[in-house]
Order: structure tokens, then C-alpha cells, then sequence
């Protein structure tokens, strides 16, 4: 029996910063992983999708650079992409275990599962530790429905080694909507189907509406308030998708974006003592400490935030309490970008998140709509929708939204403006920089609300 100082059950970008900022307060840290050194983010999300999104961007720049009087036409290979996006994966996973061997991190590989309060197995063997995180992250799932297993998820697009000539995406998150607008940018003829009339549940609902309307202008077709109830397979290009309206589609590939589910089965919990909610989600304090005093929880699998700089940063919150003598708490508020086409920027508060919680009397908003200045001679139409959100009497800047070009560049530098909590003056003091689509931000004057 094997005993350390901390032992992290994940070895993705959560798990990663709390096993080595342990390891730097001279702590003995084991992190295990079942899988391959990285998590989500790294292995199958925005790290790639990232990669994916340059690739659709390149796309729409051959497309537009005609309009600048660009005449040579371009050829993508999908293949070749593909290979060497993987081989861009497989080399991170490589850095990472490196990075876990110099901090003096011991690497376990295995699926760990408590087998009491204070210890976990993993490969037969057990090992005991003063403190637990579980990091193990969070997975997509696929409703019961006929012909779900000849769908794939968020997972399985990294294994598509040719571009889908037709694709269904079902669901309406951020997930959804980011694959549609890649694959529509590389030529795949997109259709989404969303149960409610408009994407992004959560989000402003401003935003929501302009980024629909431009993925509609872009040519992704939107089946609202419907779900599917089939999907038949002809062959593994040819597939059928039914919706509970009757309609039928023909298509390559139905990517199933519906959401996601804590990885918690089958890791022991409940011989730890671990409670969780009726969704899987574990149950943390606000030092995301679980119902056992010596484990500790962070990541998609609490269900809270699931973004990785926030797993990121509360891996580093949990170690700087336990070794360095702080005592931190979680704080949800965040920026946030999707990059779908046109990507969005948002920190702070939505409009109705603002109206609930100070009233409409006392809130002002100010929003742009306009087309960019690239756009001029490119000869798309798309249009960028900037919107910022103001206490009346505080002053404070409460949330700032943008859909368009540049907007997580973009909200990155004003979130630091917003969480600070500077007023609209202190926004109209600043001097634009011109010509830009950021200095409109500096420049509204007359709220429109």
C-alpha cells in the first residue's frame, strides 16, 4: 500500500493544475487517469475544435479574399487536415506527461475507484492518501432514441477521416452550434435540429437571436421545436434521420450535441461517502469540498461552470487552501466565448439576469449593430451585434455581449474592466482605438433601452 500527500483522480486540465501545484509546495502527489494525459479540452475539445475553427476560418478567407482581387482557387484536403490535427493531439498528451515527470508528479495509469474513505484501487493495487480530488470530467450523452447508436458525439468527430457531405447536428449548445458552423465553413451542407425556437439556452437572448440569424444567412438550416424519434441506417455514408414532425432528412453523419454527464459511475462515491445530486453531479462547499472531509471535487464534474479555465483555476484554489495556507472560494463569474460563426465574446450578466436581480427601472442598455469593416469589400453580409449592459444609478457596467469577428479577443481585455467593476463613464473616458469593431465598446452614448 502506496501513501501520498495528495492523490487526484483525472489527469485533465483540472486534475493537471492541482497535481502540480502540489508537487510545488514539496508535496508527495499521485494523479490517475484511465484514459490518455490531457482531459476533454485538450484530447477532444477545444483544443481541437480549435484547430478546426482555424480551418474554417482559412476557408472563409479563400472564399472573401476575392472581393480584395485574390483570383487563384484553393483545394482542401480533409484527410491530410485531420491527420495533422491528431498527430498536433497526440504530441500535447506527450508534453503533458512530461510536464507531470519534471514536476515530480507520479503518473498512475488506470481507472481509480475508492474502495474506502481514504483510499483508492486502481490495477489491483490500493493506495491511501491524506487528500482526494476527483477531477474525472464529464462525457456526452445520447438520448434513448430508435437509431441512436448510428449517431456520434462530440468523441467521434476526431475519427472522421473524410468531410461529410450532409450532416444533422441535434442539440442547440455551444458544442452544436461551433461544429455547425465548421463544418459549414468546409463545405458540409449543415442541418440543426433544436427543441426550442432559438440556440444557446442561457445566453442573451440579443445574442441568441443575431447568431442564429447569421448562421442562417451563412446556409445552416434550422428544424425548431423538433426533436428526433429515428435515424435509420442505409449504409455508413447513408443515413435517414426522422423527426417527431414527420419530416425526414438524408444525411452522412448525425452528431448528437444533446449534452453531457459527470463521469461519475463506477469510481466508488458512495463507499467514500461522497454525495451527489439527482443529476450525478457531485456535491461541493463553496472550498469544493465533498461530503468527506479529506476529498475534494472540481471540474465538469460538479456541474457548476464547465469550462476549463475555471477547472484550471480552481485545481490551483483547492492546493493554495491546503498547502499554502489560503482560503479561497469559488467564484462562477467568468468570461465565456463560443466560437461558432460569427463567434461570441460574453462576460457578466444577460439582460434578463440583470432585470431580475436589480429590476427594469434601474437598468440601461446600449447595443451596435454593424458590419465590419472587412466586410466592406469581401461582399459578405454578415454583421457584427455589440451590446453592453448598465446599472442606472451604480453606473456599473453589469455584462458586456458580442457576436462577431474577434469577440473572445475582444471581451477577454473588458472582462478584467467589468469584474473590477468600472462605471459606463469610466468606459467613455477611454480613448477608441480607430479603426476597430473593440472601440465601439468606448463609444455608445445613447442607451437603446
Amino acid at each position: 500500500m502506496t501513501h501520498y500527500d495528495l492523490f487526484v483522480i483525472g489527469a485533465g486540465s483540472g486534475g493537471l493544475a492541482a497535481a502540480k501545484n502540489a508537487a510545488k509546495y514539496g508535496k508527495k502527489v499521485a494523479i490517475a487517469e484511465s484514459e490518455r494525459v490531457g482531459g476533454t479540452c485538450v484530447l477532444r475539445g477545444c483544443v481541437p475544435k480549435k484547430i478546426m475553427t482555424y480551418a474554417a476560418g482559412y476557408a472563409d478567407a479563400f472564399k472573401e479574399a476575392k472581393g480584395y482581387g485574390f483570383k487563384n482557387s484553393y483545394e482542401f484536403n480533409f484527410a491530410e487536415f485531420a491527420q495533422k490535427r491528431n498527430a498536433e493531439i497526440d504530441r500535447l498528451n506527450g508534453i503533458h506527461i512530461s510536464l507531470l515527470e519534471k514536476s515530480g508528479v507520479e503518473l498512475i495509469m488506470g481507472k481509480a475507484k475508492f474502495n474506502s474513505e481514504n483510499s483508492v484501487e486502481v490495477n489491483g493495487k490500493t493506495y491511501t492518501a491524506d487528500k482526494f480530488i476527483i477531477a474525472v470530467g464529464g462525457t456526452p450523452t445520447v438520448p434513448s432514441t430508435q437509431g441512436a447508436e448510428h449517431m456520434i458525439t462530440s468523441d467521434e468527430v476526431w475519427n472522421l477521416n473524410k468531410l461529410p457531405q450532409k450532416m444533422v447536428i441535434w442539440g442547440g449548445g455551444y458544442i452544436a452550434v461551433e461544429f455547425a458552423s465548421i463544418f459549414q465553413s468546409l463545405g458540409t451542407e449543415v442541418s440543426i435540429i433544436i427543441r426550442r425556437d432559438l440556440v444557446l439556452k442561457g445566453f442573451d437572448e440579443d445574442i441568441r437571436k443575431h447568431l442564429q440569424n447569421e448562421m442562417e444567412k451563412r446556409g445552416i438550416k434550422f428544424m425548431k421545436n423538433a426533436t428526433i424519434s429515428n435515424v435509420e441506417c442505409k449504409t455508413s455514408d447513408n443515413k435517414t434521420v426522422e423527426l417527431d414532425n414527420g419530416e425526414k432528412i438524408e444525411c452522412d453523419v448525425v452528431l448528437a450535441a444533446t449534452g453531457r454527464a459527470p463521469q461519475t459511475p463506477d469510481i466508488g462515491l458512495e463507499t467514500a461517502n461522497i454525495a451527489c445530486n439527482n443529476k450525478g453531479y457531485i456535491d461541493v462547499s463553496s472550498h469544493l469540498l465533498t461530503s468527506n472531509a479529506n476529498v475534494y471535487a472540481l471540474g465538469d464534474v460538479i456541474g457548476r461552470v464547465e469550462l476549463t479555465p475555471v477547472a484550471i483555476k480552481h485545481g490551483r484554489m483547492v492546493t493554495n487552501n491546503l498547502y499554502g495556507n489560503l482560503n479561497q472560494t469559488v467564484d462562477d463569474a467568468s468570461p465565456t466565448a463560443v466560437f461558432s460563426s460569427p463567434p461570441l465574446g460574453v462576460v457578466g450578466l444577460t439582460e434578463a439576469e440583470s432585470i431580475e436581480q436589480f429590476g427594469t427601472e434601474n437598468i440601461e442598455i446600449y447595443t451596435e449593430e454593424f458590419r465590419p469593416m472587412i466586410h466592406v469589400l469581401s461582399e459578405r453580409t454578415e454583421r457584427i451585434l455589440m451590446k453592453m449592459i448598465v446599472h442606472k444609478t451604480k453606473r456599473t457596467v453589469l455584462g458586456l455581449h458580442m457576436a462577431g469577428k474577434d469577440a473572445a479577443e475582444i471581451i477577454q481585455g473588458f472582462a478584467v474592466a467589468v469584474r473590477a467593476g468600472l462605471t459606463k463613464e469610466q468606459f467613455d473616458a477611454t480613448v477608441a482605438i480607430h479603426p476597430s469593431s473593440a472601440e465601439e465598446f468606448v463609444l455608445m452614448k445613447e442607451p437603446s433601452r
